[in-house]
């Protein structure tokens, strides 16, 4: 499982250009499916077989970013937020220092995302306990404005962390764990599921620009009888955060949401999810999510009964995204296991 978590994490996939990302998930999919395509918008989607019901498995694509919003005469970078209303509107402080890859026209161009140090810091600067888009920009090495330009780099050009995904034990950590472990779920239940034992017409769907508003989800599911989004599950098991407030922790095993800030998940699928759990002994968590969606409430919205089914992530919308690999193997486990022993 670290193998692909890995190659699908190290791609660069940023909203609205996950076109590397789902060359390789049409690559990984085509010898599991019966049929492959991409949708008009840059959907994904794969036919996996069985007979029934049809239900679809959803996973997204794209990585967080940043995008270029201005250039400085002496070619430094200043940002603006890649995401949807549901990010936060500052820039995130574990980001700072981190190297970034700038996706410009002719390549991508490395960086560090930086901003004034406490030395050059005035009294009220170094007081300020929130940063701002005034307070960070990119550090290219490039001499002018005319460099950048020449570097392919202009007015929205996105950006990307440039970490590669390691291991720490068993948990792993990088950059766009949200969501390509998911995708990395996905394909594994196409590799593994017995496709004789199927209960359901089982579909599989890479989505595009769930990170700014479930685009590719909202044409994804039409049709289906039932879906599932697969998704990182906010976590509060470190110092610092009281457990309450996400009372999960990593390696305790797959996230059941029940409601995040946009819709309730429907209670019949995620029930079933949960006594499918239980009957296998797959120990599960179920949680009510805040300052979260997902690609599964775009399809409620559409009518379509639909579950969130997450996997514990340690500092979300960071280079350093963490999870554990037993929470990625007991989601494929309790996805087989219902697919093929729950009751339509």
């Amino acid at each position: 499982m670290f193998e692909l978590v890995k190659r699908l994490c190290d791609l660069p996939g940023p909203t609205g250009m996950e076109g590397p990302v789902q060359a390789v998930m049409r690559e990984l999919w085509e010898p599991l499916a019966t049929r492959v395509w991409t949708t008009p918008i840059g959907n994904v989607h794969a036919h996996i077989g069985g007979r029934g019901p049809k239900f679809l498995i959803a996973s997204h694509a794209d990585e967080i970013c940043l995008l270029v919003r201005a250039v400085t005469d002496d070619g430094f970078l200043w940002l603006s937020t890649g995401q949807g209303e549901l990010s936060n509107t500052m820039p995130n402080p574990l980001a700072i220092g981190q190297p970034v890859s700038v996706l410009g026209r002719h390549g991508p161009v490395p960086g560090i995302l930086a901003r004034a140090s406490g030395h050059i810091l005035n009294e009220e600067e170094r007081q300020r306990d929130r940063l701002g888009w005034q307070d960070i920009f990119v550090e290219l090495g490039l001499p002018s404005k005319a460099a950048v330009t020449k570097a392919g780099i202009m007015i929205g050009t996105p950006i990307i962390f440039d970490v590669s995904t390691r291991r720490l034990g068993d948990l792993v950590v990088g950059k766009a764990m949200d969501d390509r472990a998911a995708l990395a779920i996905a394909t594994e239940v196409a590799r593994r599921i017995d496709r004789a034992a199927l209960r359901y017409e089982l579909h599989l769907v890479s989505t595009i620009q769930e990170e700014v508003g479930l685009v590719g989800a909202a044409s994804a599911a039409a049709g289906f009888d039932a879906a599932v989004a697969l998704d990182v599950g906010l976590l509060a098991d470190i110092p610092t955060i009281p457990f309450e407030r996400f009372p999960a922790r990593l390696g305790g095993g797959p996230m059941l949401g029940y409601k995040d800030v946009r819709v309730h998940y429907d209670r019949r699928l995620t029930d079933g999810l949960f006594r499918t759990a239980e009957r296998r002994g797959i120990p599960v968590q179920p949680l009510v999510f805040s300052r979260y969606s997902s690609d599964a409430a775009a399809f409620m919205q559409g009518g379509i009964p639909s579950a969130l089914v997450a996997y514990g992530t340690r500092y979300t919308h960071s280079p350093f995204e963490m999870v554990h690999l037993r929470d990625l193997e007991q989601t494929v486990e309790l996805l087989i296991a219902y697919l093929t022993e729950e009751a339509p």
